[in-house]
């Protein structure tokens, strides 16, 4: 009787993690170089960052093996700013992009925490490496 009742409960709870089809069930490698990889703008659509900059849109100008070259733009005080960026991928991190913020003395981190199965959206982590680490998440639409 006893090996029924714990055959019945490991079977709900094997069925339950199936339904819910947790996490740790998904195999699929996030790459931040895969989402990126497209002709099409890619806008910021919410943001936990303080709302200084608002419109904020990524546009694709070169990308190799190691690194892309893209232009972000965005509103500042009713003026739009394009800033010419690139972005390092990690060897060892396939969600990771170092971005490098010339004459800043801070690093930033791009990472990519979910993609739709299209690659259609995301959810990038942004975190600046500094004396005093902060960090915001920007979802991407």
């Amino acid at each position: 009787m006893a090996i029924n009742v714990l055959f019945v409960l490991l079977l709900a709870s094997y069925l339950t993690v199936l339904e819910c089809k947790l996490p740790v069930l998904n195999l699929r490698v996030l790459s931040i170089q895969k989402f990126l990889w497209t002709e099409e703008q890619i806008w910021t659509f919410n943001t936990t960052k303080p709302p200084n900059n608002l419109c904020q849109v990524d546009e694709l100008r070169n990308m190799k093996k190691t690194s892309i070259y893209f232009v972000r733009c965005f509103h500042l005080n009713l003026r739009k700013i394009c800033k010419k960026i690139l972005g390092k991928f990690s060897r060892f991190r396939t969600q990771r992009m170092e971005v490098d913020m010339t004459g800043r003395n801070f690093t930033v981190y791009e990472d990519i925490l979910y993609t739709s199965k299209t690659l259609g959206c995301a959810v990038i982590m942004v975190t600046t490496k500094h004396l005093n680490t902060q960090a915001w998440k920007k979802h991407i639409l």
